[in-house]
């Protein structure tokens, strides 16, 4: 037998709570099933392998099928199993033989795995779940019985699948009754946080606070975008070469994405253009832009769905609200998705056409990045809410967090929200003001924050006995001497958000 090699990659860096896990699922003598979703390129294959690379591994991986077919047939269908039968012809040694033999069904193909399922000490490794089963029911279904009557009596046996469309995993394979119960250990790999990226970009150069921002904002803790900065001479220099040149990987990536998360549907890429042009929409306002049919609008709900469970968009609703609430906003949450689409996309002929040769940050209109990176960090600074619940030393009280906005909000001005606030169960109430700037805050920022405090104690007048405070967020603090420091309550730079003793 000839099992499936892995190189160790010494340059393998965190992912330690999930390394522990797979050491606690590998130390108990009993058959597991393993299921790990997560979003393309966010490490998922680098885990598993490097984990679980001195084991018998078995590994049959999905080939993606032709994004323009509309409907997968049949022989795709085979054709996946027959991709996996001449695998198991390598591991066999028995290539020859192997590729004779036909499978119509994937119970045939775990027919032939069976022998050595049963009785091995073996990793079964399911690579890109979705292409597998071609985004349907039958091969989990296909597979419990075969589960159930001998595999999982099998103690030394761990079954590991991996799939890039979180949707799927999520709302069929996991969820599917084929499989309720038995996936006992389900990995939702989330792309690294800031110290993580920190971490990764410090492998072969110091790095900056600054740059690992940057980084965390523009294409977030993706493993496989972080890598084509890691030998860059700069993160910003790294993003250009990247997004700009002909052929480049960030130009690139946007389609791959979608043929690996998610069946097609044109209305994705519809909504996420649509998002791309706005701070925030809701539901309604997105269905008016994308959807030729007005009247209906049911179908909306599975599609905005699918797009958050990847993660390529975030639904949020004011503070104390219900999440189904009609007041819901949207917003593109994911990183790269946002850069593509606000500063490659617009220069795609350009890039095409190789305009950017010489000088690829010319391409960047830098006063409209440095707006968009300001909405970035607003966005970031909500996802990492708890962070700054520690930073200002309440993390262990009971309280709600988000944004503030409401119907008389909008009526007067559709775009004011108060992107970070929290409620506490101590009657207290801070109010964040978020500023990303290349130099420390001054001006107006005291004014803004005033008025926001105002309009919400107008409009919240049940409030009226709460301790309110302020904050603020930016990156350098305060000039000193400014009276504006006598106006927040708490001030946090970077240096609190890199403090690892926050984390």
């Amino acid at each position: 037998m000839k099992y499936y090699n892995v190189i160790e990659n010494k340059n393998f860096v965190n992912r330690h709570s999930e390394w522990k896990r797979f050491e606690k699922i590998t130390s108990i003598n009993k058959a597991a099933i393993i299921v790990v979703h997560g979003r393309r390129r966010v490490g998922k294959t680098e885990l598993i392998e490097q984990y679980f690379r001195k084991y018998n591994i078995l590994k049959f991986e999905g080939i993606q099928s032709d994004p323009k077919k509309k409907k997968i047939s049949k022989n795709e269908e085979t054709y996946q199993i027959k991709n996996c039968i001449r695998l198991l012809g390598k591991y066999l040694k028995q290539e020859s033989v192997y590729n004779k033999i036909i499978c119509n069904t994937w119970s045939e193909f775990f027919e032939l795995i069976s022998p050595i399922v049963e009785k091995e000490h073996v990793i079964l490794y399911f690579e890109e779940v979705q292409w597998l089963a071609n985004y349907k029911y039958k091969f989990m279904a296909e597979l419990k019985p075969f589960w159930d009557n001998s595999w999982r009596h099998n103690n030394n046996l761990k079954i590991v699948f991996s799939g890039s469309s979180p949707s799927f995993m999520v709302g069929q394979f996991i969820s599917n009754m084929a499989l309720y119960n038995r996936s006992q250990h389900e990995f939702s790999l989330e792309p690294f946080n800031l110290l993580e990226i920190q971490e990764y970009l410090r492998q072969n150069r110091g790095i900056g606070n600054r740059e690992v921002m940057l980084t965390a904002i523009t294409i977030g803790g993706i493993c496989g975008y972080l890598e084509r900065l890691v030998n860059e001479s700069s993160v910003f220099s790294g993003l250009c070469i990247n997004s700009f040149e002909k052929d480049s990987f960030f130009s690139k990536e946007y389609d791959r994405i979608f043929v690996s998360s998610m069946a097609e549907n044109k209305y994705y890429k519809k909504i996420l253009d649509f998002l791309s042009m706005h701070k925030f929409a809701t539901r309604q306002e997105i269905i008016k832009a994308v959807s030729s049919n007005k009247k209906s609008s049911g179908g909306f709900t599975t599609i905005l769905k699918d797009l958050e469970s990847c993660g390529f968009i975030q639904k949020y609703v004011p503070i104390k609200h219900n999440q189904n609430s009609l007041l819901a906003r949207y917003f593109i949450s994911d990183e790269y998705l946002q850069l593509y689409l606000k500063f490659i996309k617009p220069n795609l002929k350009k890039i095409n056409n190789n305009s950017y040769k010489d000088n690829t940050k010319k391409a960047l209109n830098m006063h409209a990045f440095n707006i968009v990176m300001g909405f970035s960090f607003e966005r970031w600074c909500r996802k990492n809410e708890r962070l700054f619940a520690k930073i200002m030393n309440f993390g262990d009280v009971e309280y709600d967090s988000g944004s503030f906005f409401n119907q008389n909000t909008a009526k007067q001005d559709k775009n004011f929200q108060i992107d970070l606030m929290y409620i506490r169960a101590d009657h207290k109430i801070i109010i964040c003001e978020i500023k990303y700037l290349d130099a420390e805050v001054s001006g107006n920022v005291a004014l803004e924050i005033r008025k926001k405090l105002n309009i919400f104690q107008e409009q919240n007048p049940k409030y009226k006995n709460y301790t309110f405070e302020t904050a603020l967020i930016t990156t350098e603090g305060i000039k000193k001497n400014s009276s504006i420091e006598n106006y927040f309550d708490h001030i946090i730079t970077f240096d609190d958000i890199f403090n690892p003793n926050n984390w």
